[in-house]
């Protein structure tokens, strides 16, 4: 008997109530105890919200979240990964295993009370899982968080969790569609703002945290078609997402002088060219390991960051790869580690997806990603461990244990 039963789902409709009821028919199953969706962020979030309460049993736990949307002429994202590709609409993921228990905790109002209320949500959940934070074994607990990518927060809570738990979490960041209009009063908010979904309801300004205790094997992993360069930067002035020094000097001085680029070449405040920022990311490196830091916009002089930055962290100019290549060994890799693996939740950035496609390799990318079942979302931010990052695909993978 397996130890785990995973179903995935999709729908293309745009009704709300007609793709949640689509979706829900093909992942229902017995003793359904894990529900997580991705809902395009072109849908009423609050209709989605009381399509699924209404269709989740009242003992299996719930979470979701929209996906960024991105309807530009040069650049779209507005797919989300299905089990059949990449596809417009709503995703979703059932997980039925005796062998797994799961507590999903509401994160209200984190711009304003992030330590406070992530604190409450993780000490919660722990209770739930009669679990005591200072002894939890990093092999049989890990946690996946949401978060609206407009509160700019996600790092704090990421630190604040990690440093309570020593626990792994994965996730993305929530968003809605590209907004112009906020785009122009902070360019660090270039979507709408993104929607939680637990059982509770539909939320802004928010995060979830599912802490999830499991004698199914698991692997949470990273990957990146980007590697660092000789050139280096010093953030020497810094706040939040704005990088206003590189290296002593006016951040965008130093960015396009040594990109030897005009300034006309990142496009408008009001419609920055996303593709130029995604081609040349910066990248904190730890060890071998590359967390980047996309450039999505300026101001004045300052940059503007897709994730947290801190004054004193050295930056690598990136240089881009092979994204299907690199994508396919680190499916191999988990395969060797972990076959069979029942299935697996993607975190993949909107700059991925818009990539893949300049390059006409999406079908590819896919193929190569395609190795379990698998639901995925268009993240502003990918999660892994007390880091947001960006131009990254973070993973979520559950191997088995028979009976």
């Amino acid at each position: 008997m397996k130890g785990i039963n995973i179903k995935t789902g999709f729908s293309e409709k745009r009704n709300e109530n007609e793709a949640v009821n689509e979706v829900f028919e093909q992942i229902k199953q017995d003793n359904l105890k894990f529900v997580i969706m991705f809902a395009d962020g072109k849908y009423d979030q609050l209709k989605i919200n009381q399509a699924w309460r209404e269709k989740i049993p009242e003992e299996a736990s719930f979470i979701g979240c929209s996906s960024l949307r991105v309807d530009l002429p040069l650049m779209r994202v507005n797919r989300n990964v299905t089990s059949q590709g990449f596809k417009k609409g709503l995703v979703a993921m059932g997980i039925s295993s005796e062998k797994m228990d799961f507590s999903v905790k509401l994160i209200k109002n984190i711009k304003d009370n992030w330590k406070e209320e992530s604190s409450r949500a993780l000490e919660n959940a722990a209770h739930d899982l009669n679990l005591d934070l200072n002894k939890a074994d990093p092999k049989k607990y890990f946690g996946i968080l949401l978060s609206d990518s407009l509160s700019q927060v996600e790092n704090h809570i990421l630190e604040n969790l990690y440093s309570m738990s020593n626990l792994l979490f994965v996730g993305g960041g929530a968003a809605g569609k590209f907004n112009m209009v906020t785009a122009v009063k902070d360019p660090s908010n270039l979507f709408f703002r993104g929607y939680i979904h637990t059982k509770e309801g539909a939320f802004s300004d928010s995060a979830a945290l599912a802490l999830i205790k499991t004698e199914i094997p698991f692997r949470i992993d990273l990957t990146t078609s980007f590697f660092p360069t000789e050139t280096k930067f010093k953030i020497t002035k810094a706040k939040g997402r704005y990088i206003y020094e590189l290296n002593g000097k006016p951040a965008l001085d130093e960015y396009l002088r040594v990109l030897g680029i005009s300034r006309i070449s990142l496009g408008l405040r009001r419609l920055p060219n996303l593709r130029y920022f995604m081609k040349y990311p910066l990248g904190v490196m730890i060890k071998d390991r590359a967390y980047l830091r996309a450039i999505v916009a300026w101001k004045g002089k300052a940059l503007v960051a897709g994730a947290a930055v801190k004054e004193g962290q050295t930056l690598c100019l990136m240089e881009r790869g092979d994204i299907v290549d690199s994508t396919r060994k680190t499916m191999a890799f988990l395969k060797e580690k972990m076959d069979p693996i029942s299935g697996m939740i993607l975190f993949n950035c909107g700059y991925r997806l818009s990539e893949a496609d300049i390059f006409k390799v999406s079908d590819d990318l896919f193929k190569a990603i395609n190795i379990a079942p698998l639901i995925g979302l268009n993240s502003y931010g990918e999660y892994y461990g007390w880091l947001s990052m960006s131009n990254t695909l973070t993973i979520l993978a559950f191997g088995d244990s028979s009976e």
